[in-house]
């Protein structure tokens, strides 16, 4: 006898008195948080305080450091931490000075050895009086043994780990490499978010309003770093765009050339700013250090295989042309004819020599604020010699 399906499905009909009965019962999940858009409007919301730039990193939010193999993530945000714990700027991000705990959990990488000599190198760079802040409040994660790296199945032991270096004294707790945390695939956007609310949810039961980095690798290839600027910055990361979507900031960091010399360091996303303005920063004695004459311009022609090298125009360029004319100054016009570039790039140039204090605008004029010496000519010295 063939079974009809409708009554088949009208045999299973729970009893009304149980349907009853069930309703009645109390209900053992929690709705989510919810604020009417009144209660919104009314909300006392604390100011935000910034610990590296504007913005990028803050309590509570999570960020990205994103860069190829071996560019120098990991050194880099050593000296984020000991910029925030020495109240020194990053580049041309300001840094207050802020003195919590900056946890980085990086052993998987990262040897003793490698931590000291970074360390070692980096330190005198900083001032005396914030070396004490540096040595006790940075806070390396070095794995002696194998059962010390980092996995999927670590949650535990890193919220025991924030609770054994001061809990809710923990500024920041960083993740490095990203990529040893992910359980499955890491293309898979579902893996990517399992693995950001076990590693928040690692951190948030120890400290609730750590910042969160996780630092991660890029894809590899000349137009894959190109991508760590412009339109496909989005793009910079390896796998699941999850990653970049959940975090509120992201540093995206690209070698300066093929050398390695330097880093070119780029706002892959800012949620609650304005993005600053890509810069430049050389590797001088273990140390990032900013470099004014960096040109972004030039320096994606070169990546992209585009280079004019009589296009060059950078702040340290209009600078030294300042100083041999009268009276310091001249126009945008007259920088562009000196440089053979458009007025558009001299005006690039010119709002980035402004926002770092090398150069003003008055009077429909270019003048240099001093900051920033131009480099002695040597050109007519030989007739002295």
């Amino acid at each position: 006898m063939k079974l009809d399906a409708n009554d088949f499905l009208a045999g299973l009909a729970p009893d009304p008195a149980f349907v009853e009965w069930a309703d009645r019962q109390p209900r053992t999940a929690d709705p989510f948080p919810t604020l009417t858009a009144r209660q919104i409007m009314h909300a006392q919301i604390p100011p935000r305080q910034d610990f590296v730039g504007e913005a990028m990193v803050f309590p509570g939010a999570a960020f990205s450091v994103v860069g190829p193999a071996g560019t120098g993530k990991t050194r880099f945000f050593i000296q984020m931490a000991c910029c925030s714990l020495s109240g020194t700027p990053l580049g041309p991000l300001q840094c207050p000075k802020i003195e919590q705990t900056w946890l980085l959990l990086a052993g998987n990488e990262n040897s003793l050895n490698r931590y000291k000599s970074d360390l070692r190198a980096m330190l005198h760079h900083f001032p005396a009086d914030s070396h004490e802040a540096i040595l006790s409040r940075l806070v390396c994660h070095v794995a002696e043994e194998y059962d010390d790296y980092m996995g999927p199945d670590s949650a535990e032991r890193i919220t025991e780990t924030v609770v054994a270096n001061g809990g809710p004294a923990v500024g920041v707790v960083a993740y490095d490499p990203t990529g040893d945390l992910i359980s499955g695939d890491a293309n898979a956007d579902a893996d990517l978010r399992l693995m950001l609310r076990r590693t928040g949810s690692a951190v948030r039961k120890a400290s609730r309003n750590a910042a969160i980095a996780y630092i991660h690798h890029a894809r590899e290839g000349r137009l894959n770093i190109s991508q760590a600027v412009g339109w496909d910055k989005g793009n910079f990361g390896k796998g699941s765009k999850a990653l970049h979507a959940a975090v509120r900031s992201a540093f995206n960091l690209a070698p300066m050339d093929k050398e390695h010399t330097g880093i070119v360091v780029a706002c892959g996303k800012c949620n609650d700013a304005r993005p600053f303005a890509a810069f430049g920063m050389k590797l001088v004695d273990g140390v990032y250090q900013y470099d004014p004459t960096f040109d972004l311009a030039s320096w994606s022609a070169d990546v992209e295989g585009k280079r004019a090298p009589d296009k060059k125009c950078s702040i340290q360029d209009i600078v030294d042309f300042l100083a041999g004319r009268p009276e310091g100054r001249a126009t945008q016009r007259e920088i562009a004819d000196e440089f053979s570039v458009s007025t558009g790039t001299v005006n690039s140039r010119v709002k980035e020599g402004e926002k770092l204090h090398f150069l003003k605008v008055g009077n429909k004029c270019v003048k240099t604020t001093g900051k920033l010496p131009p480099r002695q000519s040597v050109e007519h010295f030989d007739e002295e010699l």
